[in-house]
């Protein structure tokens, strides 16, 4: 597997957009499809979950079978270094001041539900309106 060139990535991804979609994670800095995420999204809910929680999330993870991944993907210790640092950096570059400021700049902040933890994210999808939507 090689990477994409990123304007060929970002056309791919805006001709697979439709009226109704779920993109997960994936944030880049300012370009035509984080425009379009923010501006045609009903919903953006940002997991502001501090670094150390992140960490415990991945550690958990590893070599455990998940039904959202394939089985040649499971996680091991020596495969979730670069993880680690991308969290580290993730944190250090400000990335969530970076999310707040496109919201604004793409009238998004209305749209725009932070969670903090866990917890808030049990609360807000067993109290949500989008709670009687799941399946």
């Amino acid at each position: 597997m090689s990477p994409v060139d990123k304007d060929v990535f970002v056309k791919k991804i805006l001709a697979l957009a439709g009226e109704k979609w779920i993109m997960d994670g994936n944030h880049s800095p300012d370009d035509a499809l984080t425009k379009h995420r923010f501006i045609k999204s009903d919903l953006i809910v940002f997991l502001d979950f501090e670094e150390q929680i992140c960490i415990e999330g991945i550690k958990g993870r590893i070599g455990r079978k998940r039904p959202d991944v394939p089985d040649f993907l499971v996680e091991t210790e020596e495969g979730v270094g670069w993880l680690y640092a991308h969290v580290k950096r993730w944190h250090a570059d400000k990335k969530p001041e970076l999310i707040l400021s496109q919201a604004q700049k793409y009238n998004a902040t209305e749209k725009l539900v932070i969670l903090k933890n866990r917890q808030e994210v049990d609360d807000f999808l067993n109290k949500s309106i989008y709670a009687a939507k799941r399946i």
